[in-house]
């Protein structure tokens, strides 16, 4: 369940929807959002977590998935731990301040990021006619 749940946040970091003309989402692999973040680091800040640490623990599920191991019965509340800082609130500069549920992490350029990780997507998955839709990511932002 927590790799399922970072694939959701990273998904939803982003936050750029691809879709056929049939209104379809491509299958695309399950670290596809998560390699787009790990090699545009600079773009995005986490403010509760390190994102080395993100790595790390997802690297570990995934073999914990696929090898269908048991793990210890202290690895899981630790990996857990050491992610929740990825689902964490925090203070917002969006519009001079507040707080935010999405807190635990910032997007620095919020269109370039999504335009960079759409041209990530043509340049990736390039069979198909695809549309691109732009969404408000799970993270703070200036727009």
């Amino acid at each position: 369940m927590l790799r399922q749940a970072l694939e959701a946040k990273f998904e939803r970091i982003v936050q750029v929807i691809p879709y056929n003309t049939s209104g379809d989402t491509p299958k695309l692999k399950h670290d596809f959002h998560y390699s787009f973040i790990k090699t545009n680091v600079a773009r995005f800040q986490f403010t509760s977590v390190n994102f080395s640490l993100l790595e790390h623990i997802y690297q570990w599920c995934n073999v914990i998935v696929h090898s269908a191991v048991q793990p210890f019965a202290w690895q899981v509340p630790y990996a857990q731990e050491t992610c929740s800082g990825l689902f964490a609130s925090g203070p917002s500069r969006v519009r001079g301040g507040g707080w935010s549920i999405h807190g635990g992490v910032r997007i620095l350029d919020k269109d370039s990021m999504q335009e960079a990780f759409a041209k990530h997507f043509c340049n990736s998955y390039d069979h198909g006619v695809w549309c691109i839709e732009y969404g408000e990511p799970e993270a703070v932002w200036q727009p």
